[in-house]
């Protein structure tokens, strides 16, 4: 478990129910840590643990080999010239490391690798032209890219760079989730509801109508193996629904 804010990264064992050691971690106090990832791992040893902020720094863990407890920071990097760093998604690669895609606020989508020996190269960058990006996800070959403010959905493939298809929700995305099978999504319209669509064509299956106190974006995401769908709320609750039937 892993709390962020202005005080920096904190990590705790919930089995042991203690707080981990942590390393040296070079952070402004201006510069809140906004959203944490764990990598995909490579080797299937080796943890790995991703931040970004709010100015655009990245930040690195990687757990020491032959221990569980033991993590240290490999990278420390601006990657955004002041902008916040909104989405984090990530692969194995082909063999050269971890494949890391980060969206900035500049509209702007990066491929970085990080190898074995912590080495944190740039594949690309790319930046979009209107859309600024809420939620990024990598299938096979393909960056799937979600906008904010426009509900535009764009498809990269990764070799190029180039925008391959382009598909719209009509509507505000404060939050999205692709599911296992990578055939839907849920996002959160920030407004009064949350929503399932297809990847292919973008249009909406079905609808989750919520009652909210503030309309401000809400986490939402895929569980119990994509059958059922989890939000949050201004009200201090989660709420779980399921997938098919919509019941609470």
């Amino acid at each position: 478990m892993i709390p962020i804010g202005f005080n920096g990264l904190r990590m705790w064992d919930l089995c042991q129910k203690v707080q981990l050691a942590q390393p040296p971690q070079i952070q402004s106090p201006q510069d809140p840590i906004t959203a944490v990832a764990w990598l995909v791992p490579n080797n299937g040893i080796q943890e790995t643990l991703c931040c970004r902020t709010a100015l655009g720094y990245i930040a690195i863990w990687r757990q020491h080999p032959n221990t569980v407890v033991d993590f240290e920071e490999v990278v420390f990097r601006k990657i955004s010239g002041g902008h916040e760093v909104m989405a984090i998604a990530s692969d194995t690669g082909n063999g050269t490391g971890n494949c890391i895609i980060l969206a900035t606020q500049d509209r702007c989508i990066q491929a970085w690798t990080l190898d074995s020996r912590n080495h944190f190269s740039n594949m690309f960058s790319v930046q979009l032209m209107t859309s600024i990006p809420r939620a990024v996800y990598i299938q096979g070959c393909d960056v799937t890219v979600f906008g904010m403010y426009n509900g535009d959905i764009h498809i990269l493939r990764s070799d190029d760079r180039m925008v391959v298809k382009m598909k719209t929700t009509g509507m505000m995305i404060g939050s999205a989730c692709i599911d296992r099978l990578g055939s839907l999504f849920v996002i959160d319209n920030t407004i009064s509801r949350f929503s399932l669509h297809r990847l292919s064509d973008g249009s909406c299956i079905r609808t989750y109508d919520m009652k909210p106190l503030k309309t401000h974006p809400k986490q939402v995401t895929f569980a119990e193996d994509s059958t059922v769908i989890v939000r949050g709320s201004d009200n201090g609750f989660v709420y779980v629904f399921e997938k098919n039937t919509r019941n609470l």
